[in-house]
């Protein structure tokens, strides 16, 4: 009963997000001890813990003494390799993910008929910013736009959209953030996973 409750356990943690970062981690430091490690990858210690077992226990990772009380955690052949796929896997599926909400902004900017407009300003900071610039620049070819950090600063005959957090009271104008949830299909992310990635992508963070 033990062993099935700690086999579950792990299967609800073990991402190939959280092995990766774990992994690049080790290889930058691979001295670090546990908790050091937990440290810089925001994980609990007894999450590192967890998954440093697995590794080891599946032979991706091997521990070499430095002196008393003391060890390094070494990625073995088996690592390296396992380390480039899940790499490869996390590139393919966050470009992946890219394209979905740039394909999403670029049918919100058509279907609120801003492609009849050509002056825009591009309201926020962070990565939502760089992905609706392309979104933009796809949907309505030749449109003028500004990167706007302050509200106050758009101008009345552009189309402002926004893509704060928390946008709203800017006409004419849209929320960037708020249509793309709207326009979430049954076969997309859920609408609280989706909250979490685009407040992600608000504050400059990555997929």
């Amino acid at each position: 009963m033990v062993r099935k409750n700690k086999t579950s356990l792990f299967k609800a943690i073990d991402t190939n997000e959280k092995v990766l970062h774990l992994m690049e981690a080790i290889s930058r430091s691979p001295a670090s001890s546990q908790r050091a490690l937990a440290t810089e990858t925001g994980f609990s210690l007894g999450l590192v813990n967890l998954i440093l077992k697995r590794l080891l226990q599946t032979g991706i990772l091997k521990m070499s003494a430095l002196s008393k009380g003391k060890i390094k955690y070494i990625l073995t052949p088996k690592g390296l390799i396992q380390k480039t796929r899940l790499m490869y896997s996390y590139m393919t599926k966050t470009i992946r993910t890219f394209r979905t909400y740039q394909q999403r902004i670029e049918s919100m900017i058509r279907e609120e008929s801003f492609s009849e407009k050509n002056r825009f300003a591009i309201l926020g900071e962070g990565d939502l910013v760089s992905l609706v610039e392309f979104a933009l620049r796809a949907a309505v070819p030749g449109a003028n736009y500004r990167i706007l950090k302050e509200a106050k600063d758009s101008r009345d005959e552009e189309i402002v959209l926004d893509c704060r957090l928390e946008a709203g009271g800017i006409k004419p104008g849209v929320s960037v953030l708020a249509k793309i949830i709207e326009g979430s299909t049954p076969q997309s992310l859920n609408r609280a996973g989706e909250s979490q990635i685009l407040q992600g992508f608000e504050r400059g963070g990555s997929l």
